[in-house]
């Protein structure tokens, strides 16, 4: 009995240890062959707009212009951009007491190198407002912003300081009298232009080439 005992404990300390290793060789295979997750992660789009770089813009250029006629002071101003005539009339002081502001557009945009007369009640001539660097073949005589006054009819001679109708007449007269003027200084062959006369056209007329 002692033998057979024995036998049936050998037997069953071995069917715990075949089942203990059964069950962890088991468990080793099932780490090794169980996956290893994927974790998927989700990508995000950016929805901002970029900001657009300001380009810096250029200041435009100041103009120039020439008033003349019934103002306080006759001369050639330096304006900004996008001036109007009625900025013009305020650099030369405004008008004189007996000018004529009813045919001049105040509100009329100058542009460079623009002459303004302003004519006084009673004359029989109107306002002239002569844009070069807008309309160059639209006044006869005038080149790049100079009056010629080789060409230049008796309006646009009139529009010069200190020209009036009848000086302009004569200017023309003894042009045609006497041929074209070979200088700038040769205008004082005209009665009624002295030096001073002469000192205040510098700068705005030219005999031409």
């Amino acid at each position: 009995m002692s033998t057979e005992l024995g036998h049936r404990l050998l037997w069953w300390v071995v069917g715990i240890f075949m089942g203990v290793s059964l069950g962890a060789g088991s468990l080793v295979w099932g780490r090794r062959l169980a996956p290893t997750p994927i974790v998927i992660t989700p990508i995000v789009l950016s929805t901002a707009v970029p900001t657009a770089t300001a380009v810096p813009t250029a200041t435009p250029a100041p103009v120039r212009v020439y008033v003349s006629g019934a103002v306080v002071a006759e001369a050639v101003y330096q304006l900004p951009f996008n001036s109007i005539v009625a900025d013009a009339l305020v650099a030369a002081g405004g008008g004189t007491n007996g000018a004529d502001l009813s045919h001049l557009n105040l509100a009329q945009v100058v542009v460079d190198g623009m002459r303004i007369y302003v004519p006084e009640e009673g004359e029989t001539r109107t306002a002239v407002v002569a844009a070069p660097t807008a309309a160059p073949t639209a006044v006869v005589g005038l080149e790049a912003g100079l009056v010629n006054i080789n060409t230049a009819d008796e309006v646009l001679l009139e529009t010069l300081p200190r020209i009036g109708p009848s000086t302009a007449a004569r200017i023309v007269a003894h042009r045609e009298a006497h041929g074209l003027f070979a200088t700038v200084s040769d205008l004082t062959a005209v009665r009624g232009i002295g030096p001073a006369t002469l000192a205040q056209l510098e700068g705005l007329i030219t005999v031409g080439k």
